[in-house]
């Protein structure tokens, strides 16, 4: 809230915003779960302690205890789908896929990427993984 004044906008690209299933799957002890550690840690670089960070759980007791400013300042949630990238990626992007019913970037699904209240731009064919090497080159 101190912040609000001084932004003019926002810009989220991939955000994990509304949690990851993946990650939650992994933190649950699901039953591939070493499997989807490794994975997680080959391709993101992230450890299981960073998987508990973005869990559905653990965002959504953190958007409780920090809401977000809908309509105080201009928000762009930049979200991307995965579809065929890597083989890694691709793994991960068709089991969410299977499993959720909706598309994803390989480690979000598309809804839980989507600041409320923001404008969304949606880039296809780029998934969590390259999304920001790809940016800053």
């Amino acid at each position: 809230p101190d912040m609000i004044p001084s932004l003019e906008a926002f810009c989220a690209l991939n955000s994990c915003y509304g949690g990851s299933h993946f990650a939650t799957k992994c933190a649950k002890g699901y039953k591939r779960k070493i499997f989807f550690e490794k994975l997680l840690k080959s391709v993101f670089n992230l450890s299981p302690e960073g998987m508990q960070d973005i869990t559905i759980e653990s965002r959504s007791k953190f958007l409780l205890e920090n809401n977000y400013p809908i309509g105080c300042v201009n928000t762009l949630s930049l979200i991307t789908i995965a579809q065929k990238t890597t083989k890694r990626e691709e793994y991960m992007y068709e089991f969410l896929k299977k499993k959720y019913g909706e598309e994803n970037d390989s480690l979000v699904l598309m809804n839980d990427m989507i600041i409320p209240g923001s404008k969304i731009v949606c880039v296809e064919g780029l998934g969590h993984e390259g999304a920001h090497e790809k940016v800053e080159n």
